[in-house]
């Protein structure tokens, strides 16, 4: 979901209000696939901006895979494990992708290095948007925690309650994957009605994003799998239970299906069906800052 969110950015800078805009991936390889899957798809597919791509010859590929040229705007698409990344310029539009993941490099810390190159213009966005990784290391969390830490909350389909969806409340009978996957259900924390995957819809429409820290002036965004539209609460248990004598599968799926910052394993073993990590930490936030010095809200 992050990717393509970043990705319509880039699409509406591109059709309305164009500049310099510069996308840093963790490595090389990354942004090439990024680029290649995710954004010359989108540009193909939309023909405002099919049109005003410059896609370059067979013999310049490798170069109009990672430098587009737009009217009036040039887009670096750059791997943080690449020779001086951030070396080329201001730009208007930066967005750090899966920031825990990007190396420091000889020029210092990746987030740092993106501030200074949007500094000249005053309607500049720095965008940064990471799964979280491990408690104590992740900057992705550090920066959710200086935002406005905005939240989906749904209401429930009974008692109308709005809540934030948590994995604590997902309940399934059996011990097999596939036992868990066929009985999963959602419980409402106030009433107690139990939702089925077909009701997530039904709760998605009516979403609040609500700011738990709404003295900030940047706009931060979390959410987990439990949301997803393409991800059943079913298929959510069934890794959970799949998960458990396997430290690397529990990790991957508290990082990145529940959006959770990683502890050891010990803390979790007296606890089988509900999670005590700590706090949220998958998210995506937006800088922007105007010539008021106030951010911008996002809907």
């Amino acid at each position: 979901a992050k990717t393509t969110i970043g990705v319509n950015w880039i699409g509406k800078a591109i059709h309305y209000d164009p500049g310099r805009t510069l996308v840093i991936y963790p490595t090389e390889d990354k942004a090439t696939e990024f680029s290649t899957e995710k954004l010359e798809p989108m540009i193909s597919a939309c023909p405002v901006l099919s049109a005003k791509a410059a896609i370059g010859t067979a013999r310049t590929h490798r170069k109009s895979v990672l430098s587009k040229t737009f009217p009036s705007m040039l887009l670096l698409i750059r791997g943080g494990n690449s020779e001086n990344p951030f070396s080329s310029g201001s730009f208007r539009y930066v967005w750090l992708d899966e920031l825990d993941r990007i190396p420091p490099n000889k020029e210092g810390r990746p987030l740092d290095l993106a501030r200074q190159r949007v500094t000249t213009y005053w309607n500049h966005v720095l965008l940064i948007s990471s799964t979280c990784t491990d408690e104590g290391s992740s900057e992705i969390a550090s920066e959710y925690e200086k935002s406005d830490q905005r939240k989906p909350y749904v209401p429930c389909l009974a008692c109308g309650h709005f809540h934030i969806l948590e994995w604590e409340h997902i309940r399934y009978a059996g011990q097999t994957p596939e036992e868990a996957e066929a009985t999963a259900r959602y419980v409402c924390p106030a009433c107690g009605h139990e939702h089925v995957e077909t009701d997530k819809p039904a709760m998605l429409t009516r979403v609040e994003w609500r700011k738990g820290n709404p003295t900030s002036r940047v706009a931060g965004f979390w959410w987990s799998a439990l949301y997803s539209p393409w991800v059943s609460w079913g298929q959510l248990a069934s890794e959970w239970v799949a998960a458990q004598e396997d430290d690397d599968a529990l990790k991957v799926f508290i990082t990145c299906r529940l959006a959770r910052l990683w502890k050891p394993r010990r803390l979790l073993r007296s606890v089988p069906r509900k999670i005590t990590t700590s706090t949220p930490a998958s998210w995506q936030i937006l800088h922007s800052q105007f010539s008021q010095g106030r951010a911008s809200s996002v809907a």
